[in-house]
């Protein structure tokens, strides 16, 4: 197990890629924090959108580019609607704030 982890580390390592932090964006990519608005009236819910799964946030969600909800979000712009299917349903928000993460969030 541990062997398997020390593979992934130096994998991603290696195919590492300096990424600047987006100052500001107009849509959501890599290094932003969203915020969503379930359509069915729920809370708001907050995530950064992360190239890789090692990035974390500690006061909001973790997904990356490559998920379902990455993939749904990438590129979208406040106001526009996401949608996206997940094991547990499929799940519709509107995208109300694009923020850039500043690695402390």
């Amino acid at each position: 197990m541990m062997e398997a982890r020390i593979r992934k580390i130096e994998h991603i390592l290696k195919n590492a890629q300096i990424v600047d932090t987006p100052m500001a964006s107009d849509h959501a990519e890599a290094g932003t924090i969203v915020t969503l608005k379930p359509l069915d009236g729920g809370e708001d819910e907050r995530y950064l959108l992360a190239a890789s799964s090692e990035e974390r946030a500690r006061e909001v969600r973790t997904v990356t580019v490559g998920s379902p909800l990455g993939q749904a979000l990438s590129g979208k712009a406040v106001g526009d609607k996401v949608e996206y299917a997940a094991p547990g349903g499929t799940f519709s928000y509107e995208l109300s704030k694009i923020e850039p993460w500043d690695g402390q969030a």
